[in-house]
């Protein structure tokens, strides 16, 4: 599917403090509390508006590290892109499966560091740890396939199972469909099979929705003379132990942008 001509912030994750009212708080919690985590399907980074608008929103939500999504970069002009949106950041992008450079992971080395373990097409895939605090969790960045068959290999990939996982983990970016016809406004009816195969996915990877409020559907086409088309593409989910010491996740949208918040 693609994307409207100014499009929309994926999950922005951006934990912070909760009041004292609020349950006992875990480590893990508190490390959190302290940064952000930010996914943005930018369509293409070439022009130089794009990259600004990135950088203002990095400095804006005090985020230290990135997953840029469908940047449509070639691999020479990757270094000058990223210095011009933070100068002397690091990153990580999956070229090797990818001529355009599908994801991106960009970091703050002064705050955290990413510790690539694995890529494909469709995702990329580390440990981030917080220098401070020494606090750490997994983090898979995911642009899936356009078509249900290219997708299905997802649920393969022995990286998103990762059943061997023993810290938070959470999953983030553009999953290029929906999990039922609830997260659709518009155009034809789901395919039957890309609803199973996607809800499977989910179930065989052991990881879960975080509770959610706001607009939902951050996917927009308004081609001329057609009907407006909505749909959720893109969400933030986590494993088992992200579920448990972080029970009070709350994903919320305002506008373009995606926030989790703990209540």
């Amino acid at each position: 599917m693609s994307r409207p001509s100014s499009p929309g912030i994926l999950p922005i994750v951006q934990l912070q403090q909760a009041s004292k009212a609020s349950q006992g708080i875990l480590p893990f919690q508190t490390m959190l509390m302290m940064i952000g985590l930010g996914a943005w399907n930018v369509r293409r980074l070439g022009t130089s508006t794009k990259r600004d608008n990135i950088k203002n929103i990095i400095s804006k939500e005090k985020m230290p590290i990135m997953c840029l999504i469908e940047t449509r970069a070639t691999q020479d002009k990757l270094r000058d892109y990223v210095s011009s949106i933070c100068a002397d950041w690091q990153l990580v992008a999956n070229y090797t499966n990818s001529d355009n450079g599908r994801i991106w992971i960009i970091w703050d080395p002064l705050l955290v560091s990413f510790n690539f373990l694995q890529e494909s097409s469709q995702l990329i895939h580390g440990e981030v740890l917080f220098l401070q605090s020494s606090h750490k969790f997994m983090l898979t960045a995911i642009y899936t396939h356009n078509t249900g068959r290219d997708r299905k290999m997802l649920s393969s990939d022995p990286c998103l199972i990762a059943a061997g996982i023993s810290i938070p983990r959470i999953t983030i970016g553009d999953f290029n469909t929906t999990r039922s016809s609830d997260e659709r406004v518009g155009g034809a009816p789901p395919i039957w099979m890309d609803l199973v195969d996607f809800n499977k996915c989910i179930l065989d990877c052991s990881l879960y929705e975080i509770r959610s409020l706001g607009q939902h559907l951050s996917w927009c086409r308004r081609a001329e003379n057609e009907e407006v088309k909505l749909r959720r593409l893109d969400r933030a989910l986590v494993n088992h132990h992200g579920s448990i010491n972080l029970p009070t996740l709350l994903l919320g949208t305002c506008s373009q942008i995606f926030l989790i918040t703990p209540r």
